[in-house]
């Protein structure tokens, strides 16, 4: 009997907005039952991420930390066999302090010149 190995989705990419990591790959030609992502922040322990079945292509990592590495890694599974996994990262932004600044306008009278 033959082994039957998932066909993986490809083109997997993790994409930094502001305060999120958008994941993304393409279904086209994939085959599996089920899709896994882990994670790890900073070359730390993969952890779960999320599961789902086919048909999706995108996913949002939220409530993530600023100035850090995420590595993640899809897999897929179908009646048992796993897939190869496929890599992506990001790295987040630090935090960025807003500062209220005071505007001076200077307006120019327009017969003479003066300010």
């Amino acid at each position: 009997m033959a082994s039957i190995r998932p066909i993986s989705p490809e083109n997997f990419t993790a994409i930094t907005d502001k305060d999120s990591i958008v994941l993304k790959w393409d279904e086209k030609d994939a085959d599996y039952d089920i899709l896994s992502i882990e994670y790890s922040v900073s070359e730390g322990n993969w952890l779960p991420l999320m599961d789902m079945e086919p048909g999706e292509g995108t996913y949002t990592h939220k409530n993530i930390n600023p100035a850090a590495k995420y590595n993640y890694r899809l897999k897929t599974k179908k009646r048992f066999k796993f897939s190869n996994s496929l890599l992506a990262d990001a790295t987040t932004k630090k935090e960025v302090e807003t500062i209220k600044t005071e505007n001076k306008v200077t307006i120019k009278n327009k017969k003479n010149g003066k300010k």
